[in-house]
Parts: C-alpha cells; sequence; structure tokens
C-alpha cells in the first residue's frame, strides 16, 4: 500500500485538490481511493468537499480529485490522502 497526504489549509469555495499516489519500480496499481480529513472544523465541512474523480491515471498511478463547494469552518484544515495498492508486475 503506498499512500500520498497533503495539507490545503482551509479550503475555500472553488479550490480544486488533485494527489497522486505512485507504486514503486515494478509494480502494477490494483486498486487505491481516497480520505480527506478535516481537523478543528465542524461536521458539515467534510460534505463540503466534493470527490470528483478517483481512479488509476496510468498502470503505476492512482489519483484523486476534489473540489470545495463552499468555503470550510474558520479554523478548518483539510488533509488529503490517497492510496495506492500496488502489486509486483508480470
Amino acid at each position: 500500500m503506498r499512500a500520498v497526504s497533503q495539507s490545503f489549509g482551509r479550503p475555500k469555495a472553488g479550490d480544486l485538490f488533485v494527489l497522486t499516489a505512485p507504486c514503486e519500480p515494478g509494480e502494477v496499481v490494483q486498486a487505491g481511493g481516497v480520505v480527506p480529513t478535516i481537523a478543528n472544523g465542524v461536521p458539515v465541512d467534510i460534505q463540503r468537499i466534493h470527490l470528483l474523480f478517483s481512479g488509476p491515471t496510468s498502470a503505476t498511478e492512482w489519483t484523486a480529485a476534489a473540489t470545495c463547494i463552499q468555503t470550510l469552518s474558520p479554523n478548518a484544515e483539510l488533509t488529503y490522502t490517497v492510496y495506492a495498492l500496488c502489486a509486483p508486475g508480470a
């Protein structure tokens, strides 16, 4: 399992987030996913982040993209983590 995380601070409406988790050399991607985490926010903040795409963008990468449809609460901080499940290539 490979993971890439990035903090985006307090996103504003219209912000776009794109992150890619690559496999190691000699591996191919089998599956993947994404987990947005919001610290110091309010419960409704997570509903303001909308997933646009999560899937393989090559044989060795998993990419996820999302957008913020409404500015998060004043103290909210978004961390976006993309995962790639990789296996040895044939």
